[in-house]
């Protein structure tokens, strides 16, 4: 994989790169099961939404709240990330990363409440009975991470499955497999589950599975290796064409999620849409909240976290890129609020 790193230029355009291959990730995987001391410093420049009108400040329903390009040491092995949960502080962010990896960081705030800066850096590696996952994609390709009554939900693409896990950080917590619904287990190798969500509806703890095709199935938490009972599906496919589901978070108090998806193609580059799940009769309906489309901040984008806001107008939504630790592409950290209107 690339190591190197270049700081965010207003217009780059993000796209194409190549692979690992596979004997390096091979010779590799020894030493990644050496832990690593994890940088002490993240560094966060500032992005508009708009470089080529920085005084744009909504894109759809939604308004732009601050954003950032992170970057850490070359051999911090920081990137590659996937989904986020934040703390209860509503500024300590978890995220994983397709190299078996987890992070957490602190975000600061202006007064008026707006992404500032990004810092206080911690890295892991994640562990499944008491090994390591490290580089190999078969094993330590986390998707997404999800929090709910005191534990963490990260899905693994490849051999898919999902991880219930007290903390990430702690190797020596149990770690137990969590049932999936039944036709997760015929999910494309590659194409598995990308996003998860953890939901208290009604008093009882759920779970959101999404696969990369759209496909959203929600079930209460059941450990095993077989098919989770109770399951229904609730999203059968992308709003639009091209588009493939990434990430998905709950909205508190309600029934509703926010689904997270993204498109490449050579013309238009990299392109992100923020959808609003609903109940409905029939099963749920996809508002379309905002697309993220050149010549806006955009990459690939595969996280999503909501929280609501302090004044309870809205939610606060933060979005977050994988840069797959490629030169064209960028750690990515925006803010957007969606306010009733």
């Amino acid at each position: 994989m690339i190591r190197g790193r270049r700081l965010w230029r207003a217009g780059l355009a993000a796209g194409g790169g190549g692979c690992a291959a596979l004997m390096l990730g091979l010779l590799s995987y020894a030493q990644d099961m050496t832990p690593r001391p994890p940088p002490t410093a993240l560094t966060a420049l500032p992005v508009p939404l708009d470089p080529a009108r920085p005084a744009r400040t909504s894109a759809g329903a939604l308004d732009y709240a601050g954003g950032l390009v992170l970057s850490a040491g070359e051999n911090s092995r920081f990137g590659g990330l996937s989904g986020l949960a934040l703390g209860p502080d509503g500024k300590t962010v978890t995220t994983v990363s397709d190299e078996g990896q987890t992070a957490r960081f602190e975000i600061s705030l202006d007064p008026q409440g707006r992404l500032t800066g990004a810092d206080n850096l911690m890295m892991a590696a994640l562990h499944e009975g008491g090994v390591a996952l490290g580089r190999i994609k078969q094993r330590g390709d986390a998707e997404d991470i999800a929090a709910a009554g005191g534990v963490f939900y990260v899905p693994l693409e490849n051999d898919n499955r999902v991880l219930e896990m007290a903390d990430p950080f702690d190797a020596a917590a149990p770690v137990r497999r969590m049932a999936l619904p039944a036709e997760a287990y015929g999910l494309e190798e590659g194409k598995g589950l990308e996003a998860l969500a953890a939901a208290d509806i009604g008093g009882q703890t759920m779970l959101a599975f999404g696969a990369e095709d759209g496909r959203i199935w929600l079930c209460p938490p059941q450990a095993g290796d077989g098919p989770a009972g109770d399951c229904r599906r609730i999203v059968e496919r992308p709003p639009a064409p091209l588009y493939r589901l990434t990430a998905l978070a709950h909205l508190a108090g309600s029934e509703d999620f926010v689904a997270l998806y993204r498109s490449l193609d050579p013309l238009r580059g990299w392109r992100a849409r923020v959808q609003h799940l609903s109940p409905g009769p029939g099963g749920y309906k996809t508002i379309a909240l905002a697309t993220l489309a050149s010549p806006m901040t955009v990459d690939n984008m595969e996280g999503v976290a909501v929280l609501p806001l302090p004044d309870g107008s809205g939610w606060r939504l933060y979005l977050l890129s994988d840069d797959n630790f490629r030169d064209v592409e960028h750690t990515l950290l925006l803010a957007f609020d969606w306010r009733r209107r």
